[in-house]
């Protein structure tokens, strides 16, 4: 029998799309999170000392420091000026980077960019500066349990309670009756491909942590430095000392889940003491009250000492981490 030229190619496009449709078939079999939600779940104090120390190790990241000021209240009306000098002036002051960028150590946030007082390893106080990724936490370190959830779900319920919303008010009435999977299926088409896929992807842990634990997670507040940036405002007034009173500190991290074949040689992690997920973001918040008693200077000297008070908040991001490439076939 013989093949036309026609034949032959329509012979040959069947021959290459079903290899095709072979190779789609391997690329696109199922994924597992190396740690899976329910075994991080189960105890998510040992899933964060499995998973936050391993930052050390990553390939670089960035650890930054910066202080803010809120909730000022200066004295009385007279003062609004100073008010609004610390205000504008001081909020977001102190900031401080330390740096990992490609077995490098870098001071600062100008010498990475400049590429300046590199180290070819760690200096022998990373430790002092980056308290969180040596010292275990403890049950004793949170005011109550940490709540680990899937991003992918927090994202979808919010965006479910919107769009009851919408539907009880009338403004969506084609979705009016549908049952809750096709609910969600609407939700997850109105986020698009690429955000779920990035949602999917991320497990999302937020805990209170007891004021203590500030010892062994973050550096000293610096109260020269603190000082200094209140002395802005002395045009108006005087601050000499002042206290300090912590009244919240939060920890909130994502972590990016190691995805494996689910065919694959290498089963789910069941062991979160064992996790090996990589962190994408760890952030520590402390707040407290700070209270002073201030002097009116210049045009507000007659004022004599008044109070002064705000909310210091100190936020601690390891951040910027990057990760070797996983192998999903391990």
């Amino acid at each position: 029998m013989k093949f036309t030229k026609a034949a032959l190619a329509v012979a040959l496009a069947c021959v290459l799309a079903l290899g095709l449709f072979a190779c789609a078939q391997d690329d696109e079999g199922e994924k597992v999170a190396r740690t899976p939600f329910a075994a991080a779940q189960s105890d998510v104090l040992a899933y964060l000392n499995a998973v936050i120390p391993l930052i050390k190790d990553a390939e670089g990241f960035v650890v930054e420091t910066s202080y803010g000021m809120d909730d000022i209240d200066v004295g009385n009306s007279t003062l609004k000026e100073a008010r609004n000098v610390i205000k504008g002036n001081i909020i977001d002051y102190i900031n401080n980077s330390y740096a990992k960028e490609r077995d490098g150590f870098y001071e600062a946030a100008e010498e990475l960019m400049l590429g300046m007082i590199k180290r070819d390893g760690p200096p022998a106080d990373m430790e002092e500066r980056c308290p969180a990724l040596f010292n275990a936490l403890e049950a004793a370190d949170f005011t109550q349990d940490p709540v680990i959830s899937e991003v992918l779900e927090l994202r979808v319920a919010e965006r479910l309670a919107n769009l009851e919303a919408d539907i009880a008010d009338g403004r969506n009435s084609s979705m009016k009756g549908k049952d809750d999977d096709e609910k969600r299926d609407y939700v997850l088409g109105q986020m698009g491909e690429s955000a779920v896929n990035e949602a999917s992807g991320l497990y999302q842990i937020e805990g209170a942590l007891a004021f203590g634990a500030a010892d062994k997670l973050l550096t000293p507040a610096d109260k020269a430095d603190i000082l200094a940036q209140l002395a802005k405002a002395g045009d108006y007034l005087v601050v000499d000392g002042y206290e300090l009173e912590p009244f919240e500190f939060t920890l909130f991290m994502q972590v990016n889940k190691a995805w494996i074949e689910a065919d694959g040689p290498e089963s789910p992690e069941q062991d979160p003491a064992l996790a090996e997920d990589m962190v994408k973001e760890l952030k520590l918040e402390l707040k407290c009250t700070l209270t002073a008693t201030a002097t009116g200077a210049g045009a507000f000297a007659d004022e004599g000492e008044f109070p002064i008070t705000l909310t210091l908040r100190k936020t601690v991001k390891y951040k910027d981490i990057k990760w070797k490439a996983v192998d999903e076939d391990a």
